[in-house]
């Protein structure tokens, strides 16, 4: 595991969501507020198996393109995504509207996810709608718990989701996250 986090008011659980991920993993690399640059992505992107970011990810539907993720040093935008030395199998976007995207050119979605597919991703988790901070992190911890367990990205959203349902959750604070890919 690989994990970036930008922690501010509007998200102060992301430090905890990645390092309780990171409780999953034998390994991991955790990068978290002015450590979580672009090279600091670049260098998880290429080093990691599974590449988490808890961070903004604002979708933006005047052009899908400028579409962004927020780091210590900038916003990282869907061109400069397709061009990351991706080397990770699985990326999970903890970012509100990270899987939001604009139907282009024919029938091509474009946004955050796709942008991490284009760059050789197998599977992104991604967020629909602005997330709940606190719920995400919990979600992301039982996720992990899941997926450890050799379980696919799919199967261990599915199962953390439940975990939620089972909690009384309104679906407002775990259904926007989906899985795209195998």
């Amino acid at each position: 595991l690989a994990a970036l986090a930008i922690t501010d008011p509007a998200i102060p659980a992301a430090r905890n969501e990645v390092e309780s991920a990171a409780l999953s993993f034998a390994s991991s690399l955790i990068y978290i507020d002015e450590d979580a640059t672009l090279a600091a992505l670049q260098t998880a992107a290429r080093s990691a198996d599974v590449l988490h970011l808890a961070t903004h990810g604002p979708f933006r539907p005047d052009n899908a393109f400028f579409s962004s993720l927020k780091l210590a040093d900038g916003w990282v935008d869907v061109r400069q995504l397709y061009r990351l030395p991706l080397n990770a199998r699985l990326v999970v976007l903890s970012a509100c509207e990270s899987g939001a995207g604009q139907v282009q050119g024919g029938d091509e979605v474009i946004g955050l996810a796709r942008g991490f597919l284009g760059a050789g991703a197998e599977t992104v988790v991604a967020s629909l709608w602005n997330v709940h901070d606190a719920s995400s992190a919990r979600l992301m911890a039982d996720f992990y718990h899941c997926f450890t367990e050799n379980r696919s990205p799919a199967t261990a959203l599915r199962s953390a989701q439940l975990e939620s349902v089972k909690r009384n959750q309104h679906p407002y604070y775990w259904a926007s996250y989906f899985v795209i890919g195998r």
